[in-house]
């Protein structure tokens, strides 16, 4: 994100870009921005969001001194596709734990979120171009058109490895539906299996063993606001 003024740029990695660009898909509603101090305190309080559970607020707070340096000098205006609506303090320590309940660096979602995190936060509208959702998006739209799909059911994997456990509960899956919507959890880290190794395995599993009219791979998606909420948006409200 770039400002209009020189050296006025934050820096972000892929996975804050993945949930930015989510939300303002529409596919983790009822989250449609970021959210500023007032409503990020109340989420964070009441663990709801507009009548509907939300475990912790949706902000951007980016690590990194000259980040920080950044926000800190920002007033309302222009900042690249971000138009600031507010610069406010959070609390590391508080988000870690409404995330992942607990603030124990041990925990690998911890000391992952820590290492991202800074302490000052922005608000307001912003517009962000992430190609996968894009692609995801039109890929299930026009195969649920070409099966005229009156029942999708998505399912979250990490399939790390794929076993066979996975291949019954997919097939238990299609049998009760039109089609199936596979979501490889895809983290942004390198614990575990690759990424390329899990979706080709998944991918060949599927075209060999199934129906793949039938069966749709979402992939190259984050993974910390990928949740239950995601899939009923995507598969009820955006197609």
């Amino acid at each position: 994100m770039v400002s209009t003024r020189k050296n006025k740029s934050i820096y972000i990695d892929t996975e804050a870009l993945s949930s930015l660009a989510l939300v303002k898909a529409g596919l983790i509603s009822p989250v449609d921005g970021l959210m500023d101090s007032k409503t990020s305190k109340k989420v964070n309080e009441t663990k709801y969001y507009k009548g509907v559970p939300f475990p912790f607020s949706f902000v951007l707070a980016p690590s990194g001194k000259r980040n920080q340096e950044v926000i800190r000098s920002l007033k309302n205006g222009e900042v690249g596709e971000l138009t600031v609506g507010e610069v406010f303090e959070i609390d590391p320590l508080e988000r870690v734990q409404n995330i992942y309940g607990t603030t124990d660096m041990g925990h690998p979602g911890v000391k992952n979120t820590m290492a991202r995190l800074g302490s000052l936060a922005v608000s307001g509208e912003y517009h962000v171009k992430y190609a996968p959702i894009d692609e995801s998006i039109s890929m299930l739209r026009e195969m649920i058109e070409k099966n005229d799909a009156k029942k999708v059911t998505g399912l979250m994997l990490a399939a790390n490895p794929l076993n066979r456990s996975h291949e019954r509960v997919i097939r238990d899956t299609l049998s009760r539906s039109d089609i199936v919507v596979l979501f490889l959890r895809k983290p942004f880290t390198e614990e575990g299996l690759s990424f390329d190794i899990r979706y080709d395995a998944l991918k060949l599993y599927v075209e060999r063993f199934l129906p793949a009219n039938k069966v749709a791979i979402m992939e190259g998606l984050g993974s910390t606001m990928i949740t239950t909420r995601f899939i009923q948006s995507l598969i009820s409200a955006k197609i």
